[in-house]
């Protein structure tokens, strides 16, 4: 079961940061460990210092008062993507982003691109790739183009020597 601090300082949820800044000094009054001696009273405080720093900050408020409000099995979690219309949300054990598009399902970086900046871009991909084909291709044919002269000149050789063995014979 989840820990209200409303119900951990005594306040109701509408309470203004006077009085939670209030009934947390009377509390620590009652339950600080160095005043109270009862075994509890450290476990007591440390759980009023804990809703206190919650309640006291206006954001982690807020964000407190929203996770109390929605059901035990979805919570939003802290951590945003990319801009403000994206967040993560917790079903369960399934984690998930939503999109809050405002452009129609278009993404704001695609919004407002000139159709001729699109064009470009294709024809300098297009380029692109045709140079680094080309040079692939002019590389595979030099290469095989050197081992062919290589081997012709290998196959020469072995008919020269041949010639010659048979020509003046062997020595």
């Amino acid at each position: 079961m989840r820990s209200d601090y409303y119900t951990t300082l005594g306040t109701s949820a509408n309470a203004s940061a006077t009085e939670i800044k209030k009934r947390y000094r009377d509390l620590m009054v009652k339950y600080h460990p160095d005043r109270n001696h009862s075994p509890e009273a450290e476990e007591r405080s440390k759980k009023i210092n804990e809703a206190y720093s919650v309640l006291s900050d206006p954001v982690k408020r807020a964000e407190y008062d929203r996770r109390l409000s929605a059901p035990i099995w979805y919570t939003q979690q802290q951590k945003t993507y990319g801009n403000d219309d994206q967040r993560t949300y917790t079903y369960r054990t399934y984690t998930y982003r939503t999109y809050h598009s405002t452009s129609g399902g278009r993404s704001q970086q695609h919004r407002n691109i000139n159709p001729l900046s699109k064009i470009v871009s294709f024809f300098l991909k297009a380029v692109i790739i045709i140079i680094i084909l080309w040079i692939v291709l002019h590389f595979a044919i030099l290469t095989i183009g050197v081992v062919l002269t290589l081997l012709v000149f290998y196959l020469l050789w072995i008919f020269l020597m041949e010639i010659l063995y048979l020509l003046y014979g062997r020595k």
